[in-house]
């Protein structure tokens, strides 16, 4: 199972790009990303998901300790997550406390975002 997760930034958003296998062995670095991402100010924290094909219960709770560390009035979004990332974040009960946008390809919004449908 291969792993990949990187840090970016777009003027006030952080994007922290995630593909491959999200397991619990991987969650410390997601974490380390996590802790770079808000040790600036942000307007937005997103989460890039398109890439990924699973994630472990660690990878849900890493989520949860993301969104605790954002003040309150800064977003926090999870975008493209494919659907048996979907079924493991409504499992956990997560996808009910952040938005979660699918972008269409060449999206022009926010960090390259274009929300076409939020999840319920």
């Amino acid at each position: 199972m291969t792993f990949e997760a990187y840090l970016g930034r777009s003027g006030g958003t952080a994007v922290v790009r995630l593909a491959g296998d999200l397991t619990d062995a991987h969650v410390p670095a997601v974490r380390d990303l996590v802790d770079e991402a808000v040790r600036h100010p942000l307007d937005r924290l997103q989460i890039e998901m398109a890439g990924l094909r699973s994630i472990a219960p660690g990878g849900v709770r890493c989520l949860a300790y993301a969104q605790q560390t954002l003040p309150p009035a800064v977003p926090f979004v999870i975008a493209d997550a494919g659907e048996p990332v979907r079924r493991a974040l409504a499992f956990a009960g997560f996808d009910s406390t952040v938005t979660m946008i699918t972008r269409r390809l060449g999206g022009s919004g926010p960090a390259g975002t274009e929300p076409t449908v939020p999840a319920a």
